[in-house]
């Protein structure tokens, strides 16, 4: 398979997956890029620590301006992003690897929860269900 045939199969699957699903691969990704930036700023690689620590505040900041308002948890969620986002500054900029522990859990709590309804939802499939709306 030449290199447009598998970008545009990629983009494909990107595009039918569900929005749960799509939420999913954003925060395995940003998981993965702040356990990159760890090992980024243990290596004292400042290119690869700004890469991996920018990619994390991005999405950290993203989510909090992604809030819906009118959503009685969205005060919280907001503040919960927007921790994860300070630390992952203060990691990146005071270099260190232990900030971005929190973070990691974060994520990684997000991400096991999702998974859940993820595979709830894929149990219980053809019966339509809502999303988790992680917007708040």
């Amino acid at each position: 398979m030449d290199d447009q045939a598998m970008n545009q199969y990629k983009i494909d699957a990107i595009n039918t997956l569900s929005d749960d699903q799509l939420g999913l691969m954003l925060f395995e990704a940003a998981l993965r890029h702040a356990r990159q930036c760890q090992e980024a700023i243990r290596e004292q690689n400042w290119t690869l620590t700004v890469q991996h620590g920018r990619f994390v505040q991005d999405v950290m900041a993203n989510l909090a301006d992604a809030i819906n308002k009118d959503n009685p948890a969205s005060d919280v969620m907001r503040q919960l992003y927007l921790y994860c986002w300070r630390q992952s500054i203060r990691a990146q900029m005071e270099h260190h690897v232990e900030d971005l522990d929190p973070v990691i859990n974060v994520l990684a709590n997000f991400i096991q929860g999702l998974k859940g309804h993820v595979a709830q939802q894929a149990a219980m499939a053809p019966v339509p269900t809502e999303s988790i709306n992680f917007a708040g």
